[in-house]
């Protein structure tokens, strides 16, 4: 699995791009993937991203309308690979090693995410002095490599911070535990992520370095546009709801109200829109801030002139804004001139009671002058120098006198303790003696038992390489006589009772004999597992699995794990298959070396009425001449057939190798069409492709079946944003943008009429007008026909009876 998935939204950034690109290019870290998602630029953005990507693999490229870039978020997140995300706007720049310390930072905590420092800068200079997260402070001390925390030891950090995602390095699997997306709007969708992925996690580590340097000179960025602040009433609402809704609101009270009086204040920039001022009136107006410990007067400035002032007044709230501040300076002013004043009055009375005392103590501060001329005469003003020179001198040789006695005193004492240590250790030495020739004597008795116990370890290891022998033997006979199965055979059953002994008599009496016959009960409720039983009495190839109802997606899967052939076939249990079936098909994969063989298929009726007609595939007249038995091809050889043919999965022969490499190789679950996406991929995966041009599959036309089952109609909408969505994703859709959009508009009209629901039209009709066919070449005059007078009707009936 990839390390790292980087996710930069780019809109409009050309003027910075190179740099950020070149800077992840050349991470330390190498295990990363570089997801762009291109937010509608209208500059040279999109150019210089598809030139990256062709010198790098690693740098994949989404294309959206500009949608903000939160949604351009969501999209990355939504293709995102690796163990972790990082977010990085396209306009900064990051350190060469960001990545990898993140990481290993992340895998020594096992934390859900990772902070660290940021610096801001612009083309003149950097600012180090507001790092965002300063931890360190916090925590002092604390070893960072093997150190977590929650929200609660940051409580300041939860709600009063910077909100950028590119602060936070995220494991990937608790933001999709936690279900975290960026809310759809255009500005501050970071504010509400950035809340509730605090508050979510119980273990945050920290990196203490400047890691990320965030750009303030783009006048392009979002921050500086004053048009998207109105959209901070409803992320303050959002937070809110959230605080309460998960009963957080007790613990942050205090600090979502200075949260909250601190994000519209920021925002009421100079010119003011009335619309922002009332709003942020009225919620003033509900905030009461008097006994708030965390609120200080600074953070009041603007939310006492809002309040002073009309609405009918708010072209003076700039005015009032400037005159409450030189109002506060001069207040500042006065109070330092105070300090001053009485701070020179002090030195001046400390000066002249030094120069007029008679303190030896008082004078102390002049003897420290340097200036030798200026102490003298300072000293010489003092009328107790001289006196107090000489008395000190007297005492100076007093006390050296006094400590000469101290030091001879010690030494006398300490003569005296090393004889006594001396006797002391003397009778230490005999005793050591003694001791000594006891443990000689005591080796040569632990020597022998030594030597016993080698002579035991050498016998051990001559049994332990017998029986190793043997269990070796025994291993290889296990493996030589119990052999796993050339081809497994999975059935889903649900409720065929009438059907079911004619699916499996096809099955077991098989002319190819070494298959494994797994049958997925999923839920039946009438006689079908008791036919099953009946069947596995008769014979040990069928293994039953029962589960719940989960459908016939869940049931394939479950199948396919239980699985042990080399080959793979799905049979579904109203159908029958002719008794020469496997044979055919493991022969031709065989010759051919295919990852999936093709086949045809018949359809019959209850009556017996079997129809040729519609064979799925009709390869023997698409390739002329040809010795199937001996012929491979490729998706590329056939690509209308991709999406454009029968997709059920019982046409297809599987070489079970090709699920091991390909991991998302399978059905989707609780959705109709499960065929269309497995199919698509399949055919796209496999290196080669083979058939065989006879009719062996044969297909019960049941009209309570589940493709003709209107109610699950809308389920083809979700089928072809998956199918789109694995295009892009793999970098197909450029080459089978034509043949998708056949496909999606095909799709759609084959279940508008037999939905025929008002609310399958207007769907229809959504995803129609957001496609452009005019100069689709295998689009047929009369689906676009259709395809028009879809655009054109305002409901189902008006387009039924034009």
């Amino acid at each position: 699995m990839t390390k790292v998935s980087v996710i930069l939204p780019v809109y409009n950034v050309g003027n910075y791009l190179n740099d950020s690109l070149n800077l992840l290019l050349n991470q330390t870290l190498n295990d990363i993937e570089i997801i762009c998602v291109n937010d509608g630029s209208t500059d040279n953005s999109l150019l210089i991203l598809e030139d990256f990507s062709l010198k790098d693999s690693r740098i994949k490229i989404i294309n959206q309308e500009n949608m903000g870039a939160g949604i351009a978020r969501n999209n990355g997140m939504n293709i995102a690979q690796g163990e972790y995300i990082y977010f990085i706007d396209a306009d900064d720049i990051v350190t060469i090693d960001i990545l990898e310390k993140l990481y290993y930072n992340a895998i020594n905590n096992d934390s859900d995410f990772v902070l660290f420092k940021v610096a801001k800068f612009n083309e003149k200079e950097i600012n180090y002095n507001s790092p965002i997260y300063d931890l360190e402070k916090i925590f002092p001390g604390a070893d960072f490599n093997n150190f977590i925390f929650s929200a609660l030891d940051i409580k300041q950090n939860v709600l009063n911070v910077a909100f950028a995602p590119w602060t936070k390095f995220y494991k990937r699997e608790f933001l999709e535990k936690n279900k975290l997306e960026f809310p759809d709007i255009y500005s501050y969708n970071d504010i509400l992520f950035h809340v509730k992925s605090m508050l979510m996690s119980s273990k945050i580590s920290f990196v203490p370095e400047f890691l990320y340097f965030y750009r303030l000179d783009n006048p392009d960025s979002i921050t500086n546009d004053p048009k998207k602040h109105y959209n901070i009433f409803s992320v303050i609402k959002s937070v809110e709801d959230f605080l309460i809704k998960e009963d957080f609101m007790e613990f942050y009270k205090n600090e979502f109200e200075l949260f909250k009086l601190i994000q519209i204040s920021r925002h009421m920039v100079f010119p003011v829109s009335e619309k922002y001022f009332y709003e942020a009136k009225m919620e003033f107006l509900k905030l009461d801030v008097s006994d708030n410990p965390l609120i200080t007067k600074k953070d009041l400035e603007k939310y006492d002139v809002c309040l002073n002032l009309s609405v009918d007044q708010i072209d003076k709230f700039e005015d009032y804004l400037e005159l409450l501040n030189l109002q506060n300076k001069n207040k500042n002013l006065e109070r330092s001139i105070k300090r001053l004043n009485k701070s020179y009055t002090k030195q001046k009375d400390i000066q002249d009671n030094i120069l007029s005392s008679n303190s030896w103590k008082f004078t102390k501060p002049l003897r420290s002058i340097r200036n030798s001329s200026l102490k003298e005469f300072l000293l010489n003003r003092s009328n107790s120098y001289v006196y107090y020179k000489l008395k000190n001198s007297n005492k100076t040789l007093k006390k050296r006198n006094k400590r000469l006695e101290n030091v001879y005193e010690k030494m006398y004492i300490e003569k005296n303790h090393l004889i006594s240590e001396k006797d002391s250790l003397s009778k230490e030495n005999n005793l050591i003696l003694k001791e000594i020739k006891h443990l000689i004597s005591e080796k040569g008795v632990l020597n022998k038992e030594k030597n016993r116990i080698m002579d035991d370890l050498i016998c051990l290891a001559e049994e332990n390489d017998d029986l190793t022998k043997i269990l070796r033997d025994v291993l290889n006979f296990t493996e030589k006589n119990v052999e796993k199965p050339k081809v497994s055979v999975v059935i889903p059953v649900y409720n065929v009772e009438k059907y079911l002994v004619e699916c499996m008599d096809s099955v077991i009496n098989q002319t190819f004999k070494d298959i494994e016959i797994i049958c997925v009960n999923d839920g039946s409720t009438d006689d079908s597992l008791a036919i099953l039983e009946y069947y596995a009495k008769l014979d040990d190839r069928i293994k039953i699995i029962t589960q719940e109802n989960r459908g016939l997606g869940n049931a394939r899967n479950v199948g396919m794990r239980h699985a042990s052939g080399d080959y793979l076939v799905f049979i579904d249990s109203d159908d029958y298959i002719s008794l020469d079936t496997i044979a055919k098909l493991y022969n031709n994969s065989l010759s051919n070396g295919s990852d999936i063989v093709i086949f045809k298929i018949a359809r019959f009726d209850n009556e017996g009425n079997v129809n040729y007609k519609l064979p799925g595939f009709d390869f023997d007249d698409f390739f002329e001449e040809v010795d199937f038995n001996n012929f491979s091809f490729t998706y590329s050889d056939i690509k209308k057939y991709v999406m454009n043919a029968s997709f059920s999965a019982c046409l297809k022969f599987y070489k079970k190798e090709i699920f091991d490499k390909q991991d998302d190789l399978i059905f989707p679950e609780g959705i109709a069409y499960e065929d269309v996406p497995f199919h698509i991929k399949i055919m796209l995966y496999a290196n080669k492709i083979s058939f065989v041009p006879e009719f062996l599959y044969y297909y019960r036309f049941n009209p309570n079946s589940i493709i003709n089952t209107s109610s699950n109609g809308d389920d083809i909408f979700i089928i072809c944003d998956m199918v789109e969505s694995f295009l892009r994703k793999n970098y197909y859709y450029a080459e089978f943008k034509e043949e998708f959009e056949l496909f999606k508009i095909s799709q759609i009209f084959n279940y508008l009429l037999t939905t025929n629901t008002e609310d399958y039209f207007l769907m229809a009709k959504k995803e129609f007008s957001e496609m452009s066919i005019e100069k689709n070449n295998l689009i047929p005059k009369s689906l676009k026909k259709k395809y028009d007078l879809v655009l054109k009707s305002q409901t189902l009936k008006q387009y039924q009876t034009n």
